[in-house]
């Protein structure tokens, strides 16, 4: 069913089951040895403690243009899932960049969705993909990007006149490009 034809309570079941299914969100394995004071043998007592399992971060980029319009509440909904059960940082972009983390963390997902969308002043215009992930990276959210999950929700459809290169991507990931 095209998510345009969602009315409010099947909105609703959306959200409710997109955070049951984020909720045992995939760990990392920190590993980090440490020396004892005599700086002969690790100390394997704290390496061990250190050594537990941690959430990975997740970033969530979610396009909210014009392309985008009959999906964004969708989106909205996995982003409030996200940032509630995995600890997730969520940004809105169509022309411009908006972080909507501490939005989405409303307990009511309609009080939640209501305030992002009125949030986000671009929303239904043009697309600018590439600025926009500059935009976070530049940004000081942009840490936050470093060993996380990184999801770009969009169709692709890029308006903007000047698409930087290399493609942001590569930028971040420290890509040689020549």
């Amino acid at each position: 069913m095209p998510f345009e034809e969602l009315d409010a309570r099947e909105m609703e079941l959306l959200g409710g089951w997109l955070r049951s299914a984020v909720a045992d969100w995939p760990t990392r394995r920190s590993r980090r040895l440490a020396a004892n004071l005599r700086g002969r043998r690790v100390a394997v007592r704290a390496t061990v403690q250190r050594a537990v399992d941690r959430p990975r971060r997740v970033v969530l980029l979610c396009d909210v243009s014009q392309s985008m319009q009959a999906q964004a509440p969708a989106y909205l909904h996995l982003m409030r899932a996200l940032a509630l059960a995995a600890g997730a940082e969520v940004f809105a972009f169509a022309t411009s960049l908006t972080r909507l983390t501490p939005i989405l963390a409303h307990s009511s997902a309609a009080v939640a969705v209501e305030r992002a969308t009125d949030r986000v002043s671009d929303r239904f215009g043009g697309t600018r993909i590439a600025t926009n992930v500059r935009a976070l990276l530049a940004s000081h959210h942009g840490g936050s990007v470093r060993g996380a999950v990184a999801i770009i929700g969009s169709d692709g459809w890029d308006s903007d006149p000047r698409r930087p290169w290399p493609p942001p991507w590569r930028a971040c990931a420290g890509a040689r490009t020549g």
